[in-house]
């Protein structure tokens, strides 16, 4: 049953989003597709409305992180199929796939031009000052050059340079200096981009044609795989100072469920696509003299888990060997690069996308509980 849902390439999960549009559209005429050309392909957003005018609206994006899409867009075709959903009364939603095509179609987190969606999203680019510091003295352990070849060779020569790290910054710096992101090696890993990716036109054009002061609450989710404990669906908020927006969480999910950012274990990322997002919700709707209870949540399905020391190691270097071996190619496209690359691939999927029953029953179990929450808070 679940392989009608997770599929295994952009191409076919994407005409099966399609398919379960059309089959909504038989049921409920009043829907409407939104779609977003640019040069990588067409985003297509779906807004379901109910019969009625609703108070209430949920979206849901995908594919923020590219290869993260696969298990995203399987969500939202599950969605589709489930009575609860179907016979809501009072919520509309709203559907957003494959934010980043390239990424999604290439089983790579990041964009064409390597910027990571997800570090790009800072709002004022003029003020932010990015300290890369620590990136630049990790350098040569983020980024490697040539390609890796998955002998033992090239596996001591990685845990090598992770121990000298660590001894020489700690464990922790290390693991939050890396994740927040980075601004200066734009074909290095976790790269925030030089300014904003041509999605951002999207979100401002979506917003414009449907947030308005109907909605007394509005809650978006934007769907992701890879980080923390495996097999848990974690709730990723941010800042465990953003009051107003975490208190509404803890009264949808309940109390010690969210994952905040600034909590250990987690981290605080700059340019995060669902705060963006955020913001300019809540500014149209300030500018229209309405009162709209609106929050935000980051879906995070934990794959291989990333709670100890050596699990963060080996995650990290799943993720440095995809974006050596890929950089490699670009110029070295002989068979020896290809094949290397291939590994490198095959363990990176794995990372965000394992091929395994148990986790993927696990991802649509976690989902139905968290999405009933939502709708019970809508109902409140």
């Amino acid at each position: 049953m679940l392989d009608r849902y997770f599929k295994k390439t952009y191409d076919e999960l994407n005409s099966s989003f399609e398919e379960g549009i059309k089959a909504i559209q038989k049921l409920f005429l009043n829907t409407s597709i939104y779609n977003f050309q640019y040069d990588q392909g067409v985003i297509k957003s779906f807004f379901w409305p109910t019969a009625k005018p609703a108070n209430n609206l949920l979206i849901v994006c995908s594919g923020t992180h590219g290869i993260e899409g696969l298990t995203g867009s399987a969500i939202q075709r599950w969605m589709m199929d489930q009575n609860f959903i179907k016979e809501r009364t009072n919520s509309d939603i709203l559907f957003i796939h494959g934010f980043n095509i390239f990424g999604f179609k290439n089983y790579r987190r990041v964009n064409e031009n390597n910027v990571d969606l997800n570090r790009n999203f800072i709002l004022n680019r003029e003020e932010y000052k990015s300290d890369d510091s620590l990136h630049k003295d990790l350098y040569n352990m983020l980024n490697p050059s040539g390609i890796f070849s998955f002998n033992f060779k090239s596996k001591l020569k990685y845990l090598a340079l992770v121990i000298k790290a660590i001894l020489l910054f700690g464990v922790e710096k290390v693991r939050k200096s890396v994740l927040l992101g980075q601004y200066t090696f734009p074909n290095g890993i976790f790269y925030g981009g030089k300014e904003l990716a041509i999605q951002h036109k999207l979100i401002h054009e979506l917003i414009e044609k449907y947030i308005d002061s109907k909605y007394e609450k509005i809650i978006l989710v934007d769907l992701h795989t890879g980080y923390g404990q495996k097999n848990k669906l974690h709730l990723f908020a941010g800042d465990e100072n953003e009051l107003q927006n975490n208190q509404v969480l803890e009264n949808i999910f309940g109390n010690n469920q969210i994952d905040f950012g600034s909590k250990d274990d987690f981290y605080i990322m700059s340019g995060e696509m669902i705060k963006y997002f955020h913001h300019y919700v809540r500014e149209k709707l300030q500018k229209e003299n309405v009162q709209v209870e609106t929050v935000d949540i980051v879906f995070e399905f934990g794959t291989i888990g990333t709670q100890t020391v050596f699990q963060s190691a080996e995650a990290l270097r799943r993720m440095i060997v995809e974006n050596q071996n890929y950089h490699a190619m670009q110029t070295m496209h002989n068979p020896e690069t290809i094949q290397a690359y291939i590994q490198a691939q095959r363990d990176f999927i794995d990372l965000f996308y394992p091929d395994n029953e148990e986790w993927r029953q696990s991802v649509v179990d976690q989902s139905e509980l968290r999405f009933k929450q939502i709708f019970d808070w809508f109902e409140k």
